[in-house]
C-alpha cells in the first residue's frame, strides 16, 4: 500500500463529505474544514427534482425572483462565498450598513422586496439579493443596490 501525501488525503475527505441531508445546498464555512458549496444526495442525484423543488419555492415567494432553478440556488450560495470573501478583505462595511438597514424594516418588507426566507438574517437577506441581482435582467430595487455595490467593490 502506498502513503498518501496527508494534505492529498485531507482533500480526499473533504470531496466526499456530504452535507447535512437536511439542506438543500449549504455553504461549509473554513471552520468546517471546507470552503465550498456542496448539495445534499437527493438534489445531486435527481436534477429534475432539484428545479421542480428550487422552482415551486421562487413561485411560492420563498425564494428570491429568477432563483428557482439550481442555477438559482449555486447563485445564492455563491453569494455567501462572496460575502466572506468581502467580509474578510474589509469591504463589505458598506453593503453591509444597507443590508442591516433593509432587514431592520421587518420581515413584511423583507418578504416583499425579496423573498420569505431573506427574513431568516442579515447573510440570507444578502445572499438572497445577490442572487436575484445575478439572475434576473430587471431585478428589484434592493438587488440592484447590492449587486451594484457588490460589483464596485470587484470592480474597482
Amino acid at each position: 500500500m502506498r502513503n498518501e501525501d496527508p494534505e492529498l488525503a485531507e482533500l480526499r475527505s473533504r470531496e466526499t463529505r456530504d452535507p447535512d441531508p437536511n439542506e438543500v445546498a449549504v455553504t461549509l464555512r473554513e471552520t468546517s474544514g471546507y470552503n465550498g458549496i456542496s448539495m445534499n444526495r437527493e438534489w445531486s442525484g435527481n436534477y429534475d427534482k432539484a428545479n421542480y423543488d428550487a422552482r415551486s419555492d421562487e413561485l411560492a415567494g420563498g425564494s428570491a425572483n429568477g432563483t428557482g432553478s439550481i442555477s438559482g440556488v449555486i447563485a445564492h450560495e455563491y453569494g455567501h462565498v462572496v460575502e466572506n470573501h468581502l467580509r474578510a478583505t474589509g469591504q463589505f462595511d458598506e453593503i453591509a450598513i444597507e443590508v442591516q438597514q433593509t432587514f431592520d424594516l421587518g420581515p413584511l418588507l423583507v418578504s416583499s422586496e425579496v423573498s420569505a426566507y431573506a427574513r431568516k438574517s442579515e447573510q440570507e437577506l444578502f445572499a438572497e439579493a445577490f442572487a436575484e441581482y445575478q439572475m434576473m435582467d430587471h431585478p428589484r430595487p434592493f438587488a440592484e443596490r447590492i449587486g451594484k455595490l457588490v460589483d464596485e467593490k470587484f470592480n474597482g
